[in-house]
Order: structure tokens, then sequence, then C-alpha cells
């Protein structure tokens, strides 16, 4: 198991499949194989983008997909009509698509209830690679993937698996191997629960009127200089 830090979402990202300058720079990288995946979240949303460098063949339809589960349970089981997996639908144009487990590799059909979560494919270089390669952008409600609200934990965490395919090159890769069978090997988000602030650990003065946080640097005499 892998675990990555959710960065908070400062820039909501447009999910365009497009990396664009200072959206997805907060975001935490996980590595995986034939890329990387980038992670932030907000209040409502996780945003992942799945920058896959080693898929260099702009396939045509939905010959490329993505499977991304999720347990929403978060007890390292499968539990029917609970956890959760995303995917496009079989046909264009592009959209997501989500459905229930029923047991290990078996899946209601895709549910037909309104959903705020979005996918979009891109092609293009980025920081990671300058060829041209395969993009994925998605929004996932957390509401979806069992986290109505973010501030109830502390420490609120996702445990989730993710599969890639692509018809040119071909390949598919699981992450981790096998887990739409169990659950007992996700990988783990933790998520960001508020704005990072802007002054270090320590710079920070008394809050003044509720206005906002004044640089301890900039105090003297009792007065804010």
């Amino acid at each position: 198991m892998s675990v990555v830090f959710s960065g908070w979402a400062s820039v909501t990202p447009a999910i365009n499949g497009a990396l664009a300058p200072g959206e997805w720079n907060s975001a935490g990288v996980l590595p995986m194989p034939g890329g990387r995946i980038l992670v932030q979240n907000d209040t409502e949303f996780l945003y992942l983008a799945l920058d896959l460098a080693a898929d260099t063949g702009n396939s045509a339809g939905v010959g490329d997909y993505f499977w991304i589960t999720f347990d929403n349970t978060r007890d390292g089981k499968i539990t029917p009509r609970k956890d959760v997996n995303y995917g496009i639908y079989p046909s264009l144009p592009i959209r997501i698509g989500r459905q229930y487990y029923l047991g290990p590799g078996t899946w209601t059909g895709i549910l037909n209830d309104p959903s705020p979560s979005l996918a979009q494919q891109g092609f293009a270089a980025t920081s990671s690679s300058a060829t041209p390669h395969r993009i994925w952008e998605m929004r996932i409600a957390l509401a979806e993937v069992g986290l109505p609200v973010l501030g109830e934990s502390t420490a609120p965490f996702l445990r989730f698996g993710l599969r890639v395919a692509s018809s040119t090159p071909s390949l598919v890769t699981d992450f981790p191997a096998g887990f739409f069978s169990s659950f007992a090997g996700l990988h783990e988000i933790r998520l960001a629960t508020s704005p990072v602030s802007p002054y270090p650990p320590g710079s920070a003065g008394p809050v003044i009127a509720g206005v906002g946080l004044i640089p301890a640097s900039v105090i003297t005499g009792g007065r804010a200089t």
C-alpha cells in the first residue's frame, strides 16, 4: 500500500484534460507504473489527474479508459452496494459513470442518478515528459465516496485502487494488482482539511478583529507596522 497526501485545491482545476499552469501546484504526487497521480481536494471534491507518460498513443474513441475504486466503508473489505467503482461510459462522448460493488469483480450496472463528478481526457506533453501522452482529469464528489462532511474527521482519508488502459500502445495497469477482487492492499489518500497558512509555523501573530493573521515579524511595540 502506498500513501499520498492530498493538497488543498487553492485553485479549482478545470476538468478539461489539460494540466493548465497553476491548477495543480498544490497537489500531492503518487508515482505509479507508467506515470503519476496528482491529488488535491477541497471541502466538496477530490481532484485527480493521471499523467500517463507511458501512454504515447492518442487512441480514438473509448479505447483508452480508467477504473477507480473507493472503499467507502474504509474497512479493507468489499461491501456490496456501498463500495463504488468509477469509469467512463462505453461510448462517446467521454463521461464518467459509477457503479456499486456486488462482490469481488462484480458490480451493479451504471447508476442513473445525477452526479456532480466529472472526467475528461487530454493528450499533451507535461512537466513529466516532453513526449505527448495521455492525461485524465477527474472531479469526484466526496459525498459519493463516503465523506459527506469533510470536517467530521480530524484525519480524513480514502482508500482506492486504479486501472488505466490503452489500446495504442496496448496496456492495462492495475494499481495495486487485483484491487477489484480484494481491497486488502488499496492505496490511501490522506485529505487536506483546510488551506495552508501562507506564514511559516511560529511566524504568525494574533488575529486582529477577525481580519486575518498579522506576521509577528512586523509587530513592534504592540502595533502592526
